[in-house]
């Protein structure tokens, strides 16, 4: 199976506009940790942006020489954490706490 690598990007698309969990439009390892997990791990470093309110980009960086440090294409998911707390924009839902279709 094909994996992702360094420089590659993953888009979380959201079928709505989010408040994208009161988070600044460029984002840290951290702060993606903080809104999403992964089935699988994404590599030693990657960042966010978001592009608006319904897409994230996650961009895969820092080379990594380590068997199984990126996903593998068609076996990757992404779920929203409830600690997130993110929501739909303007917010008037409930957190949102989903799991992706592969990816």
């Amino acid at each position: 199976n094909p994996a992702v690598s360094a420089g590659d990007v993953i888009i979380v698309a959201f079928s709505a506009e989010t408040d994208k969990a009161n988070l600044p439009d460029t984002l840290t390892k951290a702060q993606v940790d903080s809104m999403l997990s992964f089935s699988q791990p994404l590599g030693s470093a990657y960042t966010g942006f978001w592009t608006g309110r319904s897409e994230l980009l996650i961009t895969i960086g820092g080379a990594s020489t380590a068997v199984g440090q990126f996903p593998t294409i068609g076996e990757l998911t992404v779920t929203v954490n409830a600690t997130a707390k993110l929501r739909n924009y303007p917010p008037n839902s409930a957190a949102i706490t989903r799991t992706s279709s592969t990816l």
